[in-house]
C-alpha cells in the first residue's frame, strides 16, 4: 500500500514539474518574447504575443491538460494554454513536449 501512494505521490509531483515548467515557459515567451523553451516560433503568433505584451500584467494564463476540443486540436497535444488580455480576443495554443526538454507549438486559435 505504501508503494501505491509513494508512486501516486511520485507521479503528482512529476506532473506538478511538467505543469510549472510549462507555466514558466509560456509566461517568459508571452513577458519577454523569449522562445529558448520553444522548438520553434512563427512569425504569425510571436505577432499575437508581442501585441498583448504591453500589458501582459493584466493577462491571465490558464494551462489546461490535454489536447484543446475538436475541430481545434487532434489530440496530439499534451496541453493547451488560454491567454486572456483585455482589449484583446481570448489566445489558445496548443503544445506538446519535445525530448530535447522544449516544447513544441503545434498551433494556435483565437476565440
Amino acid at each position: 500500500m505504501k508503494l501505491i501512494a509513494a508512486l501516486i505521490l511520485t507521479a503528482l509531483s512529476s506532473s506538478a514539474l511538467s505543469y510549472q515548467a510549462l507555466s514558466t515557459a509560456v509566461r517568459s515567451l508571452l513577458e519577454s518574447g523569449s522562445t529558448d523553451s520553444f522548438v520553434h516560433v512563427g512569425n504569425s503568433i510571436q505577432s499575437e504575443f508581442n501585441k498583448r505584451q504591453s500589458i501582459i500584467s493584466l493577462c491571465t494564463l490558464n494551462i489546461l491538460e490535454g489536447d484543446a476540443k475538436q475541430p481545434i486540436g487532434d489530440g496530439s497535444a499534451s496541453n493547451h494554454a488560454l491567454i486572456t488580455c483585455p482589449g484583446f480576443r481570448a489566445l489558445g495554443i496548443r503544445l506538446k513536449p519535445e525530448e530535447s526538454g522544449k516544447y513544441h507549438i503545434l498551433g494556435y486559435w483565437s476565440q
